[in-house]
């Protein structure tokens, strides 16, 4: 009996360092880590600006539309920034505008930041946080 509780302890301890391994990337557990950037305007032109990817680098997008959305796997090293940036104008002049930038992770908003103007003037919206 007390070969085969010793057994079943080395048994479960492997089968848990083996489910560990699997879901670990570069030494953190981003496997899982899904994150969705989302930029809404109203009354704005559309907007240029800029997200961080999955390797955690900036790309810049341009001339897109209100209700973009991106979803991306994480595959760099945490703590890590995420960030996205829209920048818009009014599409006549005196119009009220506005534009928001949402982050999700996990598909649970963690950032969100709105800007509402009035004028031709250019606007940036800017959402941060940090993956942990």
């Amino acid at each position: 009996m007390k070969k085969f509780i010793a057994l079943l302890i080395i048994s479960s301890s492997l089968w848990a360092c083996s489910k560990e391994s699997s879901t670990t990337t570069n030494g953190n557990s981003n496997a899982t880590d899904s994150i969705r950037y989302v930029v809404n305007t109203t009354n704005a032109q559309n907007w240029s600006g800029y997200y961080l990817d999955e390797n955690n680098q900036k790309v810049n997008v341009t001339d897109k539309p209100s209700g973009w959305e991106i979803i991306i796997v994480n595959k760099a090293p945490k703590p890590r920034p995420i960030e996205v940036s829209a920048i818009v104008m009014a599409q006549n002049p005196g119009d009220t505008f506005s534009v928001e930038t949402k982050i999700f992770v996990k598909m649970g908003q963690i950032a969100f930041h709105y800007y509402k103007g009035i004028s031709k003037l250019a606007e940036t919206s800017t959402s941060k946080a940090t993956l942990e």
